[in-house]
């Protein structure tokens, strides 16, 4: 049963503020990138708290893995609905609505007095980011042009993913000396920025006919949560775990189900013209490549910095910035880059920056230091993500019908975070083969070296850029 959406006439472009365009598409970007970085310092801040979180609520191991693991799992399956809802109801309406209900969360989780009460209010938070980054995303092609400009709004937008989890880090560390609750409720005041500006200056797309196709969004949206819970799972219970193998078999079936119904739908969630572009099709598998790499950093950097070097969390969260700063600076010069030599190249350049970075981690042991060991790395990664995002986030939204820049923006935030589930549970699971320990945090980097050394091959031999196509 699908229900029918009408195309409304588009929304009236609010009126430019008086200082100019130029100032009001500044302030249009700094609003899309601040739920960005909203979405990115939740995430991580969290997960700098949650010793704090298991002390205050007097939670179990297994209900304080629930903690992160609901967070994405209804983020990252819903993230195509919430793709293609701001197609038909409009981006606009879908960013302000997601934005509203991460915000409200956030607010309930820094004000929870049980287990249960924080859980629904990260599920919340899920569902909130999985609607508003996809129309956060699509809101670029709505407010600026393809080209330049578009690939300039691109590259901060890139940049405030990186600067996000870093600056998480850094006010996790900070805030968990404080309260818990504390790193909870960060995000509220940003949020009610966002919510009070958008209407101001944001415009809204028009709504583009089609229908909610139920049938494919029920059986994308489970195949997506079990895949996701099986890798996540089976980093930490192993492989032969039952509900690992249940959970792998249940993806399979939603998953193949999913495509059956999306080929036949009338107005499919993802519509297949997406991916009959095979260029196209291989920037979202090197989307899918380069997300390992972040989740892998996080989980085992921010442990060896923490276990064998030493650092406190503040420290810690430091540790991240000259990554941040990198990152930056390299999201910046992208444009450029892409306008004299190709995305295609860029992304051969990022995808060889970071296989290099997570490479000379893998030599990590119990005499590594800080300075001689991981921050050369760190600044290679960060460089590696600033020009491997931006540039395939352009290679995707190129050319990219009107109607489906949602559609692709949702598919892109998936495979994205499928990637960073991938990318954990193979980091949790080569470190716990390995014994664990110093050699067991490099032995991770080895496999996550080898992941993007794959990506590095799909960039330089199956994709193109589409001018050239």
């Amino acid at each position: 049963m699908s229900e029918t959406i009408r195309p409304a006439s588009p929304s009236p472009v609010p009126v430019a503020a008086p200082a100019g365009p130029d100032r009001t598409r500044a302030v249009s970007l700094a609003l899309i990138v601040g739920c960005q970085l909203m979405v990115a310092i939740g995430f991580s801040s969290v997960n700098i708290s949650l010793p704090g979180i298991r002390a205050g609520l007097g939670l179990s191991v297994t209900e304080l893995s629930w903690v992160t693991n609901l967070y994405m799992l209804s983020f990252a399956g819903l993230l195509l609905l919430g793709g293609r809802a701001g197609d038909l109801l409009g981006r606009r309406r879908v960013f302000l609505g997601g934005v509203g209900l991460f915000t409200a969360s956030s607010l309930l989780g820094s004000l929870a007095d049980s287990a249960p009460l924080l859980l629904t209010a990260l599920v919340g938070q899920g569902v909130g980011a999985a609607f508003a980054e996809p129309a956060s995303l699509s809101l670029i092609a709505v407010n600026f042009t393809e080209g330049p400009r578009r690939n300039r709004a691109l590259a901060v937008f890139a940049t405030a993913a990186g600067l996000g989890l870093a600056a998480g880090m850094l006010a996790g560390g900070l805030l968990s000396e404080i309260s818990w609750r504390a790193a909870l409720f960060v995000n509220v005041p940003l949020g009610l920025v966002i919510l009070i500006g958008t209407p101001l200056v944001l415009r809204e797309s028009t709504r583009h006919r089609g229908r909610f196709d139920l049938a494919g969004a029920l059986t994308a949206t489970g195949g997506v949560i079990a895949l996701v819970h099986a890798i996540s799972r089976g980093g930490t219970n192993g492989w032969s775990d039952g509900l690992v193998l249940g959970s792998f078999g249940a993806a399979a079936v939603l998953l193949a189900a999913a495509v059956a119904v999306e080929t036949r739908a009338a107005h499919p969630l993802v519509p297949p013209r997406l991916l009959r572009d095979p260029h196209r099709a291989a920037a979202y598998l090197q989307t899918a490549l380069v997300g390992t790499v972040g989740a892998a950093l996080l989980f085992a950097l921010a442990q060896f910095l923490e276990e064998v070097a030493g650092f406190s969390p503040i420290r810690t969260g430091l540790g991240f910035l000259p990554m941040a700063g990198t990152l930056f600076g390299a999201a910046a010069a992208t444009p450029a880059l892409i306008a004299r030599h190709g995305a295609k190249a860029v992304v051969v350049l990022g995808a060889a920056l970071l296989t290099s970075g997570t490479g000379w981690l893998s030599a990590l042991s119990e005499d590594t230091g800080y300075f001689t060991g991981v921050l050369g790395p760190l600044l290679l990664i960060g460089a590696g993500q600033g020009t491997s995002i931006t540039a395939l986030n352009s290679l995707i939204l190129a050319r990219v019908a009107p109607g489906d820049s949602g559609a692709a923006s949702g598919l892109q935030q998936s495979t994205m975070r499928l990637g960073a589930a991938l990318g954990l549970a193979a980091a949790v699971t080569v470190y716990g083969a390995s014994g664990g320990g110093a050699e067991g945090f490099g032995d991770a980097f080895a496999f996550s070296s080898g992941i993007i050394g794959v990506g590095l091959l799909v960039s330089v031999f199956l994709l193109r850029d589409h001018e050239s196509s």
